[in-house]
C-alpha cells in the first residue's frame, strides 16, 4: 500500500475520531504513529501495540501522581520526644 492510500485512510480515520470526540490530532505521541504508518514505517498492528504502551505508561504516571497527592495530604505522625 502507497503513502498516499496511508495517508488517505489515516485522514477518514482521524475525521471519523474527531466526529465521535476523541481528538486524535492534539496527542502528538500518537500522530506521530500515524505518520510513521503513513509513511511505512511500521505496522498497523506495531502501531497499537505501541500506542496501548504510551496509554500505559501515562495511566501509571497519573496513579503515580495522585498517590503522591494522597502522601502529602496526610498527617505527619509525631516522632516520639517531639
Amino acid at each position: 500500500m502507497s503513502g498516499n492510500v496511508r495517508r488517505e485512510i489515516a485522514d477518514r480515520v482521524l475525521a471519523r475520531m474527531h466526529e465521535r470526540g476523541f481528538a486524535a490530532d492534539h496527542d502528538d505521541a500518537f500522530m506521530n504513529l500515524i505518520d510513521d504508518w503513513t509513511l511505512g514505517l511500521v505496522e498497523m498492528a506495531e502501531c497499537r501495540s505501541r500506542y496501548s504502551e504510551i496509554l500505559r505508561e501515562r495511566r501509571q504516571a497519573r496513579r503515580n501522581a495522585m498517590d503522591l497527592v494522597t502522601l502529602e495530604r496526610q498527617p505527619t505522625a509525631l516522632l516520639p520526644g517531639t
